[in-house]
Protein backbone atom coordinates (compact mmCIF):
# COMPACT_ATOMS: atom_id res chain seq x y z
CA UNK A 1 0.00 0.00 0.00
CA UNK A 2 3.14 2.35 0.94
CA UNK A 3 4.70 1.74 -2.26
CA UNK A 4 1.20 2.47 -4.39
CA UNK A 5 1.44 5.92 -2.67
CA UNK A 6 4.74 6.47 -3.45
CA UNK A 7 4.56 5.59 -7.01
CA UNK A 8 1.66 8.05 -7.19
CA UNK A 9 3.42 10.94 -5.53
CA UNK A 10 6.51 10.04 -7.34
CA UNK A 11 3.92 10.27 -10.63
CA UNK A 12 2.45 13.90 -9.96
CA UNK A 13 6.00 15.56 -9.06
CA UNK A 14 6.44 14.39 -12.59
CA UNK A 15 3.43 15.43 -13.87
CA UNK A 16 4.12 18.70 -12.23
CA UNK A 17 7.57 18.99 -13.49
CA UNK A 18 6.67 17.98 -16.78
CA UNK A 19 3.74 21.01 -16.46
CA UNK A 20 6.30 23.41 -15.67
CA UNK A 21 8.55 22.95 -18.34
CA UNK A 22 5.89 23.06 -20.86
CA UNK A 23 4.36 26.31 -19.48
CA UNK A 24 6.99 28.85 -20.84
CA UNK A 25 6.87 26.77 -24.28
CA UNK A 26 3.19 27.02 -24.34
CA UNK A 27 3.43 31.01 -23.05
CA UNK A 28 5.26 31.42 -26.09
CA UNK A 29 3.83 29.45 -28.63
CA UNK A 30 0.20 31.96 -27.58
CA UNK A 31 2.41 35.16 -27.62
CA UNK A 32 3.81 33.85 -31.49
CA UNK A 33 -0.17 33.60 -32.25
CA UNK A 34 -1.28 36.78 -31.32
CA UNK A 35 1.36 38.54 -32.83
CA UNK A 36 0.80 36.85 -36.10
CA UNK A 37 -3.13 38.07 -35.28
CA UNK A 38 -1.66 41.16 -35.50
CA UNK A 39 0.06 40.84 -38.41
CA UNK A 40 -2.81 39.70 -40.13
CA UNK A 41 -5.39 42.33 -38.93
CA UNK A 42 -2.39 44.80 -40.24
CA UNK A 43 -2.40 43.84 -43.52
CA UNK A 44 -6.41 43.48 -44.15
CA UNK A 45 -6.42 46.81 -43.00
CA UNK A 46 -4.64 47.81 -45.93
CA UNK A 47 -6.08 45.62 -48.67
CA UNK A 48 -9.63 47.33 -46.93
CA UNK A 49 -8.07 50.58 -47.24
CA UNK A 50 -7.20 49.67 -50.96
CA UNK A 51 -10.69 48.24 -51.56
CA UNK A 52 -11.77 51.87 -50.46
CA UNK A 53 -9.52 54.08 -52.42
CA UNK A 54 -10.41 52.13 -55.32
CA UNK A 55 -14.62 52.27 -54.68
CA UNK A 56 -13.59 56.20 -54.46
CA UNK A 57 -11.90 56.23 -57.70
CA UNK A 58 -14.87 54.93 -59.21
CA UNK A 59 -17.90 56.69 -57.36
CA UNK A 60 -16.33 59.73 -56.31
CA UNK A 61 -16.95 59.29 -52.47
CA UNK A 62 -15.68 56.49 -50.31
CA UNK A 63 -18.30 53.70 -49.09
CA UNK A 64 -21.11 54.28 -47.19
CA UNK A 65 -20.00 51.02 -45.00
CA UNK A 66 -17.78 48.25 -46.09
CA UNK A 67 -20.12 45.46 -46.48
CA UNK A 68 -20.50 47.29 -50.07
CA UNK A 69 -17.29 47.00 -51.01
CA UNK A 70 -18.53 43.05 -50.57
CA UNK A 71 -21.10 43.03 -52.60
CA UNK A 72 -21.03 42.98 -56.74
CA UNK A 73 -20.56 46.70 -58.07
CA UNK A 74 -23.44 49.27 -59.03
CA UNK A 75 -21.65 49.28 -62.43
CA UNK A 76 -21.90 45.61 -62.55
CA UNK A 77 -18.32 45.02 -61.74
CA UNK A 78 -17.68 42.31 -59.23
CA UNK A 79 -16.87 42.78 -55.43
CA UNK A 80 -14.17 44.16 -54.56
CA UNK A 81 -13.26 42.35 -51.79
CA UNK A 82 -14.06 39.00 -50.32
CA UNK A 83 -16.86 39.33 -47.29
CA UNK A 84 -14.55 37.40 -45.33
CA UNK A 85 -12.27 40.05 -44.97
CA UNK A 86 -14.56 42.43 -43.44
CA UNK A 87 -13.47 40.22 -40.15
CA UNK A 88 -10.80 40.36 -38.15
CA UNK A 89 -8.49 37.09 -37.10
CA UNK A 90 -10.43 37.67 -33.71
CA UNK A 91 -14.09 37.36 -35.45
CA UNK A 92 -15.22 40.96 -35.09
CA UNK A 93 -16.12 42.68 -37.60
CA UNK A 94 -13.43 45.72 -38.56
CA UNK A 95 -14.61 49.50 -38.00
CA UNK A 96 -14.84 51.70 -40.62
CA UNK A 97 -15.05 55.65 -39.60
CA UNK A 98 -16.06 57.81 -42.48
CA UNK A 99 -16.75 60.80 -41.55
CA UNK A 100 -17.74 63.73 -43.76
CA UNK A 101 -14.68 65.21 -41.42
CA UNK A 102 -12.09 63.23 -42.60
CA UNK A 103 -13.18 63.29 -46.28
CA UNK A 104 -12.82 67.37 -45.96
CA UNK A 105 -9.63 67.08 -44.82
CA UNK A 106 -8.74 64.43 -48.20
CA UNK A 107 -7.79 61.77 -45.55
CA UNK A 108 -8.63 58.23 -46.20
CA UNK A 109 -11.49 57.13 -43.98
CA UNK A 110 -9.98 55.15 -40.31
CA UNK A 111 -10.18 51.36 -40.60
CA UNK A 112 -9.04 49.11 -37.16
CA UNK A 113 -9.73 46.55 -35.29
CA UNK A 114 -10.47 46.62 -31.97
CA UNK A 115 -8.23 43.87 -31.17
CA UNK A 116 -8.21 40.97 -28.96
CA UNK A 117 -11.90 41.13 -27.30
CA UNK A 118 -11.43 42.52 -23.55
CA UNK A 119 -7.61 43.72 -23.89
CA UNK A 120 -8.65 47.36 -25.32
CA UNK A 121 -5.87 46.89 -28.00
CA UNK A 122 -6.59 48.82 -31.09
CA UNK A 123 -4.80 48.15 -34.86
CA UNK A 124 -5.57 50.76 -37.41
CA UNK A 125 -4.29 52.28 -40.68
CA UNK A 126 -3.19 55.36 -38.65
CA UNK A 127 -0.80 54.54 -36.83
CA UNK A 128 2.07 52.85 -38.74
CA UNK A 129 5.18 51.38 -36.84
Amino acid sequence: MIAKKKRLWIGLALLGVVCAAAYPLWSAWQNYLEKEKEKRAKADIVVIEEATKIWNENYGSFPPCLEVLAEPQPNGDPAVIDKRMLVDPWGQNYVYDSSSILGSLGRDPHIYSQGPPGQGKFISNRFKD
